[in-house]
């Protein structure tokens, strides 16, 4: 019973948006709970001996590098997961997220594009989406995923202000990059 509590606790962090991830290193993790991840990463790691196609034991073992700041092995795992079931939306928002943190804009956009196929209709896989492509210097993408989400939520009120919100950072954007005010 404790650990699928834990594990729904970090299934839920998961599914958090790309902007609420850590730092490349967090070196003032408490003690604690380093153990806890590094724990959790051997079990997980054990049970992949048995089972190397194991989606929820790669998936916790790719979030526990990650939350231990080894992002290479994180990415590895990722992508061994999104071997096995291309549009896994957690690995593909934690890519995504991983890239960014990163400064890779490229494969970022890459991963979050990926994840917008999955779920065009997310509110916050849109707004990363926008984001991450405008780091990659693509507003065209952008504008075309912030109008294909205007289009699709057209009788939502509040959907069509977030579109309006991201319709001004993409003219932000293009101001800053002509030199306009």
């Amino acid at each position: 019973m404790k650990k699928r509590i834990y594990l729904a606790i970090f299934s839920v962090m998961l599914f958090s948006a790309c902007s609420s991830t850590g730092p490349y290193f967090n070196e003032d993790m408490p003690a604690d709970l380093q153990a806890f991840h590094e724990e959790q990463l051997n079990e997980h790691l054990d049970l992949l001996e048995e089972d190397d196609s194991n989606v929820e034991s790669l998936l916790e073992v790719a979030y526990r590098y990650e939350a231990l700041g080894n992002y290479d092995k994180a990415i590895k795992y990722y992508e061994m997961l999104l071997a096995i079931d291309a549009s896994h939306q957690p690995a593909l928002n934690n890519l995504a997220s991983i890239y960014e943190e990163m400064e890779n804009y490229e494969l970022a956009a890459t991963y979050i594009s990926d994840l917008y196929l999955v779920k065009p209709s997310s509110t916050e896989v849109i707004k990363d989406t926008v984001r991450i492509l405008l780091l990659n210097e693509n507003p065209e993408g952008a504008y075309l995923v912030m109008d294909h989400y205007r289009e699709q939520t057209a009788d939502d009120e509040v959907a069509q202000a977030i579109a309006a919100e991201l319709q001004e950072d993409i003219n932000d954007y293009m101001n800053a990059k002509h030199g306009l005010e």
